[in-house]
């Protein structure tokens, strides 16, 4: 049996996510070439403390991730990213992250 856990992106998860990134063509703008954010940028975007920030692994691999940005101030999330890699999916890894999302906001 796989097991699946939900954590907080490190940034030693930082390079696979942006070559998921790069690799999802459903992020890509029509007519554009591939790109993503950079890992300075995911960086900074990892240490915010107001920010959601999850990876699934499923036995120690990368499955997906998700970000979404908090705005403490009006009690709002906004989701930005979330990913889950094409052979991974329909195996309930985005509802986890959700789950997991939702119990941080509460």
């Amino acid at each position: 049996m796989n097991t699946i856990s939900i954590q907080n992106i490190t940034e030693i998860d930082i390079d696979e996510i942006i070559a998921i990134g790069m690799a999802t063509p459903e992020l890509h703008i029509e007519n554009e070439h591939a790109d993503y954010y950079s890992f300075d940028m995911l960086k900074s975007f990892i240490t915010s403390p107001h920010d959601i920030h999850l990876t699934a692994k499923i036995d120690g691999v990368l499955a997906g991730y998700f970000f979404a940005s908090v705005n403490t101030y009006l009690k709002e999330a906004y989701l930005i990213d979330m990913v889950i890699k094409p052979e991974f999916r329909k195996q309930g890894i985005a509802t986890l992250l959700f789950e997991k999302a939702f119990d941080i906001l509460k």
